[in-house]
């Protein structure tokens, strides 16, 4: 790949069954809270990822084609049009979208064209636990006024906990998403079940805690 803007990332398209159909039925089991945290995931994914993000419209307030993956022809109501009610009904998942939007548009560092430029810039975060992968994105890469920015991705249904040294700032959880704060983690970040953290620091990177560089150290 010469260039991340090679790749179009999704989770839905127009083929297939929309996204939060997808949760229907491959997390049946999750309560309903569960599948939403996992339909902003799925989203949050998609819009931190290098790339160009794609995504299925009405996806962004939990849009149904009640069950039917090719669509095309179907003249049912319950299908193809889009019932703009679920705007309304589920607001914080369309103002989290709308946050996660707002972020990967003022950050270039989610933008990055080079794949030089993201081999150089981005760093996966060793020692996370089973299911979760976090890495940041450093020293103002693509021009970003933030100088570290970390992204952390919880797959699993259990809150975890993320080692990442430093002092951070959130900006988005499984609440909310955007560029202002949310809230302020240092050297270990909590992230809820089936969701995802986003912060930035303006920090040194530094690969480990001064905790963990002291028991390191007090070990040799």
């Amino acid at each position: 790949m010469g260039s991340p803007n090679e790749t179009i990332n999704y989770v839905s398209v127009h083929d297939g069954l929309c996204l939060w159909d997808k949760l229907a039925g491959s997390a049946a089991d999750a309560p309903e809270a569960l599948r939403i945290n996992m339909d902003k995931l799925a989203a949050g994914i998609v819009l931190t990822a290098q790339g160009v993000p794609l995504l299925h419209a009405g996806d962004e307030f939990l849009r149904s084609k009640n069950g039917n993956a090719n669509s095309y022809s179907d003249n049912d109501p319950q299908v193809n049009p889009i019932d703009w009610s679920l705007k309304g009904r589920h607001a914080e998942v369309f103002h989290f979208y709308q946050g996660m939007i707002a972020l990967r548009k003022a950050h270039p560092a989610l933008r990055m064209t080079e794949r030089a430029m993201v081999d150089g810039s981005l760093k996966f975060l060793g020692d996370t636990p089973t299911n979760v992968v976090a890495y940041v994105i450093r020293d103002h890469a693509n021009g970003d006024a933030w100088r570290n920015l970390l992204v952390i991705y919880n797959g699993t249904r259990e809150a975890q906990t993320v080692d990442a040294a430093g002092d951070w700032t959130i900006v988005a959880n499984d609440q909310r998403a955007g560029t202002q704060a949310l809230g302020l983690a240092k050297d270990r970040i909590r992230v809820e079940a089936a969701s995802l953290v986003v912060a930035h620091n303006d920090e040194p990177w530094r690969e480990e805690a001064p905790a963990a560089q002291a028991e390191a150290g007090a070990s040799n």
